[in-house]
């Protein structure tokens, strides 16, 4: 899949190295510790073994590194952690960014397609007027407070639904789009209508990306998403890889 949504460009392949750079699949995690030489936690997640709930506590526990903390909490939410702990250490951040109402660092031309490396008078100013340093708060915003709804919705937890119909709404494209990630990895058909108006006043970046997300829905109505995405063979791709996550769906994410 990475090699054929690599040709939806522009904010959809941004996300997507998102998801897949810092939000590792479980399968690659999985490959990683055979090599290192086998490790008992790899192998009572894939059989979905209950002890793998207390190693995975004490892996949270015991980590340091933001990203190790963050992958364990995912791991633990996706397997059914009863401990709320885990699902508020996802949910909070991610909250606050879909909250977030700063502009979006970045512009788009005529043609609705991202102009890169250049930040937007609007942000300039935004980020002058709070003192802040215009570089920093871009870098936050696009792998910063983005990367924290990337990790919610990978994480598929039903509580999320409503954060992510709210993050719908985000001025920040990137979050908009790892929203609707997250409602198509829930099955919220509900939302598609709102996910189908909010991809119509978009701009075609935006919409492209968008349009990922509702190509993976298991519904009729993710055919509409082909016209945005431009290409029957990347919404063929797109369906067949959600269809075969779906039928994974007692695999962590």
């Amino acid at each position: 899949m990475t090699r054929v949504l690599g040709r939806a460009v522009g904010l959809a392949g941004l996300w997507l190295s998102l998801a897949l750079t810092l939000v590792p699949r479980v399968e690659a995690q999985n490959e990683n510790r055979s090599n290192a030489g086998g490790d008992e936690l790899s192998a009572l997640l894939a059989t979905r073994d209950p002890r793998a709930l207390s190693l995975l506590e004490k892996r949270f526990a015991e980590a340091t590194e933001p990203l190790a903390k963050r992958q364990a909490a995912l791991m633990l939410v996706a397997f059914g952690a009863p401990d709320r702990t885990y699902y508020d250490f996802l949910a909070e951040p991610a909250a606050r960014a879909i909250a977030d109402t700063r502009p979006f660092p970045l512009g788009f031309d005529e043609q609705g397609q991202l102009v890169p490396k250049v930040l937007t008078d609007e942000f300039r100013q935004w980020c002058t007027a709070r003192g802040f340093d215009p570089d920093a708060e871009a870098s936050d915003a696009i792998y910063g407070s983005a990367l924290d709804v990337v990790t919610l919705a990978h994480a598929g937890d039903p509580r999320s639904k409503e954060l992510f119909l709210r993050g719908l709404d985000s001025p920040n494209p990137m979050i908009a789009q790892a929203s609707a990630t997250g409602l198509a990895r829930l099955g919220a058909k509900d939302a598609i209508p709102t996910l189908l108006a909010k991809i119509e006043k978009s701009p075609a970046a935006v919409a492209q990306a968008l349009a990922v997300a509702l190509a993976s829905f298991d519904d009729p109505r993710s055919a509409l998403a082909e016209k945005y995405l431009g290409s029957h063979e990347l919404f063929l791709e797109i369906q067949r890889q959600a269809s075969a996550e779906r039928a994974r769906g007692s695999q962590i994410p």
